[in-house]
């Protein structure tokens, strides 16, 4: 009967872990009200998911918002800004900026990545500005919800929809879903 016990003790430990969600933590989105004592609750993410976009051009790409950001940067600066302390910024394999435990709301802290001859990074988080900048090739992906600033040359695609050139002047562009037979 000890044994019948045990395993059955082991099984329901394995299930609660099982059962815990595996991501880092982003933030608290219980909606609890800034104040005394309080956290900032994150943004909530949009029901469709937001909206995506592929970069690939030189000159200045300035994300801001709640996002996702993979690809190879060749020759750039990167400066990541989080503001609300659950940013992460892998370099390669490495992970050079870690989510806080427990962000709140109230940290803000950034990371300037120094150009080398081919990156692959991602960056995570939320309320959080990433600034591409350099004589450099970026090819990135975007995902998430905020905006996404150009200015340089190159190409860009907005959620899936045909590529178009971004040339010599900025150029700001909304991420977000796609409106039902919209266009962005």
């Amino acid at each position: 009967m000890g044994s019948v016990t045990r395993r059955t003790t082991i099984s329901l430990a394995c299930a609660a872990l099982i059962a815990l969600p595996v991501a880092p933590a982003m933030a608290d989105r219980s909606g609890i009200q800034p104040g005394k004592g309080g956290t900032r609750p994150a943004p909530t993410a949009p029901a469709s998911g937001g909206g995506q976009m592929q970069v690939n051009g030189a000159g200045t790409v300035r994300v801001t918002g709640n996002f996702l950001a993979w690809g190879d940067v060749r020759g750039m600066t990167v400066r990541v800004t989080d503001r609300y302390g659950d940013a992460l910024v892998v370099v390669g394999r490495k992970r050079v900026l870690r989510p806080l435990q427990g962000a709140d709301g109230t940290a803000r802290r950034s990371i300037t990545l120094r150009p080398g001859p081919k990156q692959r990074v991602r960056i995570e988080g939320c309320r959080a500005t990433v600034t591409f900048r350099g004589t450099g090739n970026i090819f990135i992906s975007v995902s998430g919800e905020g905006a996404v600033r150009l200015d340089g040359v190159g190409t860009f695609r907005v959620n899936g929809r045909a590529e178009r050139s971004w040339p010599l002047r900025a150029r700001t562009i909304p991420l977000r879903p796609s409106p039902p037979g919209g266009r962005d």
